[in-house]
């Protein structure tokens, strides 16, 4: 059973300087409720869409767009430290990102190809995302130049993500993205049984991967999901999920 003290210590934690984060954004602790579902599926880190607009200068979302309570919504300044209240807040509107305004171009296509195949769903509470990196950066992930950084990233927070992988009660954890299935493996989080480089759709090889993370049935693939346009290989890796679901 997941801590309430897990996430309020990760929201809590000071914020590191020089890293690329969104001015005024939270710890995004998961997207969805990580307590009732029965699937999670693992990404990289939230996008700087998730609290900013696309307006000029990326101002953050306006008080009835916000995706997730955030430090404009609190009152705070970029240093000053959440009170325990403050970051149960975060936590609770990370809880119900489904319920009020999903980044649904982003999760749609995971909806689609993944979650759908596996017989569960973001909206229902039934799956839930989680990230790497807790933290939206600005610039994206592909696009941060530093290397030194990108690791500063995901030293500081794929503790807390292990920890709410153990406690959460997931029969399956799904990897997507090659970043992801790389990071697990040199963490030494993913434990493969199985992999394979298959045609999915197309002519470019996908890896597939099975296994286990923290105990749990994991399933890892290298096709990025929802930022690549590769209809033919989506639908490939839907065929694959629904197989791999029934054995």
């Amino acid at each position: 059973m997941i801590d309430d003290q897990l996430l309020i210590d990760r929201i809590r934690r000071p914020r590191p300087d020089g890293l690329s984060i969104v001015r005024g954004s939270a710890p995004v602790t998961s997207f969805g409720d990580p307590r009732s579902a029965r699937v999670a599926s693992v990404g990289i880190n939230p996008s700087v869409s998730e609290f900013c607009s696309s307006k000029k200068g990326k101002p953050l979302l306006e008080p009835a767009k916000k995706r997730f309570v955030d430090l404009e919504t609190l009152g705070l300044g970029e240093h000053d430290v959440l009170t325990e209240e403050q970051a149960l807040r975060v936590a609770e509107s990370c809880d119900r990102y489904f319920d009020v305004n999903p980044y649904w171009s982003w999760f749609s296509p995971m909806q689609t190809y993944v979650m759908d195949p596996l017989g569960v769903s973001y909206k229902s509470r039934t799956a839930v995302h989680l990230d790497l990196v807790q933290w939206a950066t600005d610039p994206v992930w592909s696009r941060i130049a530093s290397p030194a950084v990108q690791d500063r990233l995901v030293d500081d927070d794929l503790p807390f993500l292990r920890a709410l992988i153990a406690q959460g009660g997931y029969d399956l954890i799904v990897l997507n993205g090659r970043t992801v299935v790389e990071t697990f493996r040199r963490f030494g989080m993913f434990e493969v049984e199985h992999e394979e480089k298959r045609v999915l759709g197309g002519t470019t090889r996908t890896t597939l991967l099975t296994g286990t993370v923290g105990g749990r049935r994991a399933l890892g693939w290298t096709l990025n999901v929802p930022g690549q346009n590769l209809k033919a290989q989506k639908q490939g890796l839907a065929e694959w999920l629904s197989t791999s679901a029934n054995r």
